[in-house]
């Protein structure tokens, strides 16, 4: 298994159970404060799983997009005069529409501030 590339779960850990049997000894300095190796193993493995979820969650740069995309920003203008997402360009105020202020873009969620 390549553990930086796959989420350890449940079902990997007889696959990572190996690892544990290439520490030094049992007074290794990473062991000791465990004083097991099986608690040591069993820690780990947690913290690993507790890892995999964030990789659910997404990357850095994808949370980083998603963060900006919830700090509003002022609508542009098309050549049309109606005001568009400054992301993506979606029309989010059209008068002739029923004239919606949109508070996200529908296409791509950038919040909008309308205060501007």
């Amino acid at each position: 298994m390549d553990f930086m590339n796959e989420r350890i779960t449940e079902d990997a850990r007889e696959e990572f159970a190996p690892s544990r049997y290439g520490l030094k000894s049992k007074n290794d300095s990473i062991v000791k404060p465990y004083g097991t190796y099986e608690l040591f193993f069993e820690i780990t493995f947690q913290v690993l799983q507790k890892l995999g979820a964030y990789e659910d969650i997404g990357t850095p740069e994808e949370c980083r997009k998603a963060m900006e995309r919830q700090r509003g920003k002022n609508p542009v203008k098309d050549e049309y005069n109606h005001d568009c997402c400054p992301t993506c360009g979606w029309v989010v105020y059209q008068e002739e529409y029923g004239g919606r202020y949109l508070p996200h873009c529908e296409n791509c969620g950038q919040a909008i501030d309308w205060d501007n």
